[in-house]
């Protein structure tokens, strides 16, 4: 929904909008990565279709980071939000804001 526009950690500065994507882990675990959103402008929807949470994984801190995909360099870090599944389960209404800084994500859930 929002990015600081600054995040940027090239040296060397790029052009063009962002290539975004999230990344997710749970207790600290890779978990789940989503396809790239290329030249991305906000709000941008990134697809996570098929992530799923189940079992002892809902009641675990879920970290999602959203990155700035590059070619010739490190991936940029934008920011990161979290959130705990079963706190938000019977929380109405469906679209839950998250916030980590300049970073808002709006969190669209289907149980």
């Amino acid at each position: 929904m929002a990015i600081d526009a600054n995040y940027v950690e090239d040296p060397w500065g790029e052009e063009g909008v962002p290539d975004l994507y999230a990344d997710f882990s749970v207790v600290d675990e890779p978990y789940y990565t989503s396809p790239v959103a290329f030249e991305a402008s906000l709000p941008q929807r990134i697809d996570v279709d098929g992530l799923t949470f189940q079992g002892a994984e809902l009641d675990q801190t879920v970290v999602i980071r959203i990155f700035d995909e590059d070619d010739d360099s490190l991936d940029d870090i934008v920011g990161e939000v979290s959130f705990v599944p079963s706190e938000l389960m019977f929380s109405e209404p469906i679209r839950h804001p998250l916030y980590g800084g300049y970073l808002q994500v709006d969190l669209l859930l289907s149980w």
